[in-house]
């Protein structure tokens, strides 16, 4: 192995060596002033562009000013990207077929087949006129219902239900789901509600919608709210 000394300014010398190598290497110095970086020392990187990093496994990692990781370097479970609509504003059906509820709708674009989608919805207000009827509501991924219950004779398959409490009251329900896709197009999720005849929906409000400053008259928000989860 040939080496090079280089003598220090006042005291003491580097010894450059050239390790065996088949053939000729070509080592470019930086031009400017500035300090090599040492495979074992102490440093501070500034100004570096890492082009696909091996960082190992650290044990501890600290990202400072990162703008964002790619997808495929997050650990399965990690939420990639979270969506929400929310609707402040009331509507109404007496439909007693399944009929979407406007303004309770949001659409995603997972960036895997093998993402899975939490879906989140919670209706503040949900009320009929007349005690003990039932609303039943139906989640959709575009034209496919999801988290329904099975098939059995003619009875509608529901993701979840609402049971009025009278016309002067109402109360809230919540719904969740994870629904496996295995796309990687734009998917739009929306609620559907079908009425239990002869009474009407009602949803941020009662039935009555009486003016007033008493809870039971309190109007509410809704929301539907979809988080991609990494497979």
């Amino acid at each position: 192995m040939s080496s090079l000394v280089v003598a220090g300014d006042t005291s003491g010398s580097v010894t450059i060596s050239a390790p065996a190598v088949s053939g000729s290497s070509v080592l470019t110095l930086p031009t400017g002033t500035d300090t090599l970086v040492g495979l074992a020392a102490t440093q501070t990187l500034t100004n570096k562009t890492l082009t696909t990093p091996n960082l190992g496994t650290p044990s501890t990692l600290v990202l400072t000013n990162a703008t964002g990781l790619a997808a495929a370097a997050m650990p399965a479970g990690s939420v990639l990207q979270v969506v929400t609509t929310q609707k402040t504003d009331t509507f109404s059906t007496a439909s007693t077929s399944f009929v979407a509820i406007t303004g309770i709708s949001v659409s995603i674009t997972p960036s895997s087949t093998s993402s899975r989608i939490a879906v989140f919805v919670s209706f503040g207000n949900a009320s009929q006129a007349s005690l003990t009827y039932t609303t039943a509501f139906r989640v959709m991924r575009d034209s496919t219902a999801i988290g329904v219950g099975d098939a059995a004779g003619s009875r509608p398959r529901a993701s979840f239900r609402a049971v009025s409490t009278g016309s002067g009251h109402s109360g809230e329900c919540s719904f969740s789901w994870i629904d496996s896709p295995s796309s990687v197009s734009s998917l739009t999720y929306t609620v559907q509600a079908q009425c239990q005849t002869p009474e009407t929906f009602y949803l941020n409000r009662t039935a009555d919608d009486t003016d007033g400053t008493a809870a039971y008259q309190a109007r509410s928000a809704s929301s539907i709210t979809v988080m991609e989860i990494k497979g």
